[in-house]
């Protein structure tokens, strides 16, 4: 499985890369949401964890751009974040987001999301 995860913390990218590669994926991570944005339509990836809050392109700014190009089945996005208010959820999902997580997250957490958004092969 091609993963994205966009996240401004290093710390949390680590993180992803290591659940990640625990999990059986092929992590690509990004600090950067624009670098990811360009990746998007050029290496097919199969789901996208990203973070809400990052610095010039939030998480739901991007989520918005994506879903110029692929809808919820094609490729879906995961929100992950510590904020927990309702408006942020309702932008995130009003943007396209198929799910939203919280940080702290867990290794359980991560292979739920991927097992209810990605079909077996």
């Amino acid at each position: 499985m091609k993963v994205f995860a966009v996240d401004d913390s290093r710390m949390i990218l680590n993180i992803y890369r290591k659940v990640l590669h625990n999990i059986g994926c092929d992590p690509a991570l990004f600090e950067f949401p624009a670098e990811a944005i360009q990746q998007v339509q050029s290496n097919r990836q199969d789901l996208i964890f990203t973070d809400l809050n990052m610095p010039e392109i939030s998480g739901v700014d991007l989520t918005r751009v994506v879903r110029q190009w692929f809808n919820k089945a094609q490729l879906p996005i995961i929100m992950v974040t510590t904020k927990n208010e309702s408006q942020d959820h309702e932008a995130a999902q009003a943007a396209g987001v198929n799910a939203i997580l919280h940080k702290p997250f867990t290794e359980a957490v991560l292979r739920g999301a991927l097992e209810r958004y990605l079909p077996k092969n």
